[in-house]
């Protein structure tokens, strides 16, 4: 089995995204939790690699048969746990995203269902 099976569509996490962003008033949340993955995958891969290499030099040092064999095992063992501890900011950051959606599309509904609100509001209420 390989590690990352090949996709035959959209995955779920897609899906769910693409739902939950699907209206305008929620694109700079959307760009902000695209960020926000971007800099968590980032930060999970520099404390992957920087476990490797500290390993790496350990294993040298130590004049370990094979070192990077030894030193890339060992880092790949501690890779499963740095990525449940991104999964869990992630997590975090998510229901905080969640939460501020449902803010953004309540507020909107209500501007909509106030009697007397133009749907133009944004440009003055003068329909320019």
């Amino acid at each position: 089995m390989t590690d990352h099976p090949t996709p035959i569509g959209e995955t779920l996490e897609e899906t769910l995204e693409r739902v939950i962003f699907s209206d305008p008033a929620t694109y700079q949340l959307r760009d902000e939790w695209q960020e926000t993955k971007r800099q968590e995958q980032a930060v999970f891969d520099r404390v992957c690699r920087e476990e490797y290499e500290r390993r790496l030099d350990y294993h040298r040092i130590c004049q370990t048969p094979d070192p990077d064999r030894v030193a890339r095992q060992q880092a790949n063992l501690c890779k499963q746990l740095f990525r449940e501890e991104l999964d869990a900011r992630l997590a975090l950051r998510w229901a905080d995203v969640l939460r501020r959606v449902q803010v953004v599309l309540a507020d909107r509904a209500a501007m909509e269902e106030t009697p007397g609100t133009d749907s133009n509001a944004e440009d003055g209420g003068d329909g320019r």
